[in-house]
């Protein structure tokens, strides 16, 4: 007996739209759960299982139109796929404002510890509301005594201890939100009676959310400056300048440039940290610089 075997798309029977129909609403249902329980410590993997959840969403519809006719499910199918069309690009989109520049410090982690291990200041750019201090410039002592001489008008008058806070923004790689910056504000209110006064810059990564939490409760306190972003920056006014600095943990760079200086530096999130972030901030803490 000889079998002829037919080339059949994978949707042509019932059964199979109905299969592929289950198991898309399966997933939908499970990056749907996923997605809630990320959102609150996890925003930045949250968005991206939402986007997961959404497009099998589509792809479920998509499969129970073709159950139910033919060409109705073509015309969804359509929409599907210029949807899925504009979510990658929006994808590439962030993957080049947020994701490239963080691989691009994880790609140096290894350099950058090697020099931390030989005792010397750790080279990099800082990242500042779109302002750069220079590629690879350290906080050395030549440099720090010409932005001390720079900001010596603006600075030196202030009350002190001087108390620098650098807040950069939630990784793929270090996760953090609103509560991170609630505990960062009990945490100031606490120090700030015995200061002299505080300054506080965000960087271009900063949410919303976090930068709005901290400018509610200081923008109106006599001791507390906030950077606008608009002034000139005062980066490495504030390296030379402050008595300590506090700084999250998702910027290797800000906390690198801190450390270089050999004044007490407080990491904000550390815990929130994975990956190789973790075992930086590990070894920061080993060699007593943090």
């Amino acid at each position: 007996m000889k079998y002829e075997i037919k080339n059949e798309w994978p949707f042509e029977t019932e059964d199979a739209k109905l299969r592929a129909f289950v198991v898309t609403s399966f997933i939908y249902i499970l990056t749907l759960v996923a997605t809630i329980k990320l959102k609150p410590q996890y925003p930045i993997c949250a968005g991206m299982v939402h986007n997961i959840s959404l497009l099998s969403f589509g792809l479920a519809i998509v499969l129970l139109m073709f159950i139910i006719d033919t060409p109705l499910g073509w015309f969804t199918f359509v929409i599907w796929v210029c949807i899925f069309a504009v979510e990658g690009l929006l994808a590439w989109k962030t993957y080049k404002q947020l994701y490239q520049p963080l691989y691009q410090e994880v790609f140096e982690f290894k350099n950058m510890v090697k020099t931390l291990d030989n005792g010397n200041p750790i080279p990099q750019e800082t990242e500042m509301n779109g302002s750069h201090c220079g590629r690879f410039s350290s906080a050395d002592s030549t440099s720090l005594h010409s932005a001390a001489s720079a900001w010596h008008d603006e600075l030196a008058p202030l009350p002190k201890p001087l108390l620098v806070v650098n807040i950069g923004g939630p990784t793929s790689h270090c996760q953090y939100g609103a509560d991170l910056a609630k505990q960062l504000t009990s945490l100031l209110a606490k120090v700030l009676w015995s200061s002299g006064s505080l300054r506080i810059s965000f960087s271009r990564r900063t949410p919303r959310e976090v930068s709005d939490i901290l400018v509610r409760e200081f923008s109106n306190h006599s001791k507390v400056y906030i950077w606008d972003g608009k002034d000139p920056n005062p980066h490495m006014g504030h390296l030379a300048w402050a008595a300590a600095f506090f700084i999250t943990a998702d910027s290797v760079s800000m906390l690198s440039e801190a450390c270089s200086t050999g004044k007490p530096v407080y990491v904000i999130g550390a815990e929130q940290c994975i990956w190789k972030f973790a075992d930086f901030h590990k070894s920061l803490r080993e060699r007593g610089v943090v």
